[in-house]
Order: structure tokens, then C-alpha cells, then sequence
């Protein structure tokens, strides 16, 4: 519930929902969730509560995205990342637990990454959602982690926060790739896809070489 509540108050999401209070709004996403067998992340049951709304409330919708807009240009990389900590208690569950400091983007994307990539993909292998806890404390341990490692052991000069980000683009349009050719998706690990990624990064670029008549 505290996920989507903060997701709500960040996106201005009420303004939808007329006469309404937060708590009967976050009841609405709760039913859609559980209609839908919670096949889906709770992530993305909210989203399609609000696009509902949206269609219904053309208008509003309008003002919502305006308003969402502004909170996101006036929202500060220092505020994205206690908004990350806040929402994943990843302090409480991983103490030791170091997130790199970056631009403020760099919290939103870890967060997207951590609710809708790999909320799913342990939902695929175990079956059913998992809760907060262990999808916080696996993503660590097997995603954040060794992908901080495996930076710390190159002599990539860039910021890890800004290969990393590249990483998860590169990875979205793989999948998409794969989509297309193979008809599913292939089950990578996702820190041996770090690794290969980070590979790639250090190799040098290929080179051709042409004869000139």
C-alpha cells in the first residue's frame, strides 16, 4: 500500500479521482490486482487504474500530467533517492546496502527496474508475487550488488550510475530483439548480463580496414 500511495501523491494521481480520498483509490488498484489473479505487479496494476481514469476524464487527465510534470522538473536527485529509500526500506533490510549517488533519474530508473523488471521475473520463477521484502533484498544481492562489484573491478572511468542505466536500455532493447526473432524471452541471469554488457564496454571498438585503389 505504501507504494502506491507514494506513487499517487508523486504523480498528483487524486486529481483523477474526484471526491475521492487516497485510501478508496488505492482500494480500486487493490481490486483490479486481485481480478486479474495478480498475474500482474501491483506496479502495473496502479498504471492501468489510472489509464483508466485518464480515458474517463479527459480533462483532468490533462491537469494531472501538468502537474506531475512540474514535480518532476522541481524534484531533486537528493529527493529521488530518499523517495527510493523510503519506498524500498532498503536500509532496514541491507543496512550495509550502498547506492551510488547520481543524477535524478538515476533512483526513478533503479526504482523501475526493481518494481517492473524484476518484480516480473520473480514472479515468472516463483509463480506468484513475491512480497517487498524479498524482492528488495534479491535484486540487491543478486542484481545491484555484484553489477557494483563487477564496475569497481574495471577501470571504466564513466559514472557507474550512468553505465548501469545504459546497461538496463541496452537490456530493454535485447529483449525486444529476442521478442521479435525467438518468440519469448531468454532467461539470462541478470548478473552474468551485467557482466557481458560491461565486457562489451572494454573491448575495442572493431575496426575495418579498406583498400584504396
Amino acid at each position: 500500500h505504501r507504494i502506491i500511495r507514494d506513487y499517487m501523491r508523486r504523480e498528483v494521481a487524486l486529481l483523477l479521482f474526484p471526491g475521492r480520498y487516497e485510501l478508496d483509490v488505492i482500494c480500486e488498484v487493490l481490486r483490479r490486482w486481485q481480478r486479474v489473479g495478480q498475474e500482474t505487479s501491483l506496479v502495473a496494476a496502479y498504471r492501468d487504474t489510472i489509464r483508466v481514469a485518464r480515458r474517463r476524464r479527459p480533462f483532468a487527465a490533462v491537469a494531472q500530467r501538468l502537474r506531475r510534470a512540474l514535480r518532476r522538473t522541481a524534484a531533486t536527485a537528493a529527493e529521488e533517492y530518499d523517495r527510493f529509500m523510503r519506498i524500498t526500506r532498503l536500509h532496514r533490510l541491507r543496512p550495509e546496502a550502498q547506492i551510488a549517488r547520481g543524477r535524478k533519474d538515476w533512483c526513478r530508473t533503479l526504482l523501475r527496474q526493481l518494481l517492473v523488471t524484476y518484480a516480473g521475473y520473480l514472479r515468472n520463477r516463483e509463480g506468484h508475487p513475491v512480497g517487498l521484502e524479498q524482492l528488495v533484498g534479491e535484486w540487491y544481492d543478486e542484481v545491484y550488488s555484484p553489477a557494483l562489484s563487477a564496475y569497481r573491478a574495471t577501470d571504466i572511468d564513466e559514472p557507474f550510475p550512468l553505465v548501469y542505466m545504459r546497461w538496463i536500455r541496452e537490456s530493454r532493447r535485447a529483449m525486444i530483439r529476442a521478442v521479435k526473432e525467438l518468440g519469448y524471452v531468454p532467461a539470462v541471469p541478470f548478473a552474468e548480463s551485467f557482466s557481458r554488457f560491461l565486457g562489451e564496454e572494454l573491448s575495442p571498438p572493431s575496426t575495418t580496414t579498406t583498400q584504396r585503389s
